[in-house]
């Protein structure tokens, strides 16, 4: 938390639009016309999220953004431990999530330390979402924040069934320092995979996750595939549009 309190610390910039729309849009209302919007778009993975997670146990979500799919793993959770290292995004999550939602500043990997997130910056200005604490693979024009960082296994969480990942290139280290968590509990991943924001090949990355004692499935449009079934070159590298493409993958322990 001491972080987001450092003046010091550069913070991505609010808009004027921003500004106005957070002060006109009750934030339950802002979070439920995200969500609409998402679910509208037809996000499979969102749709399928009441058949992977355990109401009895605990979630994590991973890189929470603004909160879209903390709402739905909220509905089928008992607690969810949201994560979202960018103060910015940080803010208006803490606003919108429900009470059974614990709001959390770490960028996690596979260590407990400092790192910098990376902000990529376009045309219209510094990016809402996409920051990462990678090295490598990064935007050419970036701001970057102290932030800092935390193992999960060092985090003391328990009777964890439901683990969803959007780490922008981080995913491998995120599980490298859930080992423990994940030996223990099993729980089920949804992780979202962009070999863009890698140093390797995405087959090389998904062979890591299912030698964790895991089956892997890819959502390949809309239909749930064994992995077996997964083409690196026709469902991610090129595109042949969205009912060939895969970015999201599920995870159930063996």
């Amino acid at each position: 938390m001491n972080i987001l309190k450092n003046k010091n610390n550069w913070v991505p910039p609010t808009s004027f639009e921003e500004k106005i729309k957070h002060i006109i849009i009750p934030s339950k209302l802002y979070i439920r016309r995200l969500v609409l919007k998402e679910w509208i778009k037809g996000r499979t993975d969102i749709k399928f999220l009441r058949y992977l997670i355990n109401r009895n146990l605990n979630s994590l979500d991973v890189g929470a953004y603004k909160g879209v799919y903390t709402y739905f793993i909220s509905k089928y959770s008992r607690t969810v431990y949201a994560f979202e290292p960018n103060p910015k995004s940080y803010k208006i999550l803490k606003r919108t999530v429900d009470k059974n939602v614990k709001v959390l500043p770490y960028a996690l990997s596979d260590k407990s330390s400092y790192n910098f997130l990376k902000i990529p910056k376009g045309k219209k200005g510094y990016s809402n979402q996409g920051g990462s604490i990678r090295n490598v693979k990064l935007d050419k024009n970036y701001g970057k924040l102290k932030v800092e960082t935390k193992k999960i296994d060092d985090l003391g969480l328990k009777n964890i069934g439901f683990i969803k990942i959007d780490a922008e290139g981080v995913e491998i280290k995120v599980l490298k320092g859930a080992k423990k968590l994940i030996k223990k509990c099993r729980p089920t991943l949804l992780i979202e995979i962009e070999e863009r924001y890698i140093s390797e090949p995405i087959e090389e990355t998904l062979k890591k996750i299912l030698n964790l004692g895991y089956r892997g499935f890819a959502l390949i449009g809309e239909i749930l595939t064994p992995l077996k079934f997964f083409d690196g070159d026709k469902n991610h590298r090129i595109d042949y549009g969205p009912n060939f493409h895969a970015n999201a993958f599920i995870f159930i322990s063996k």
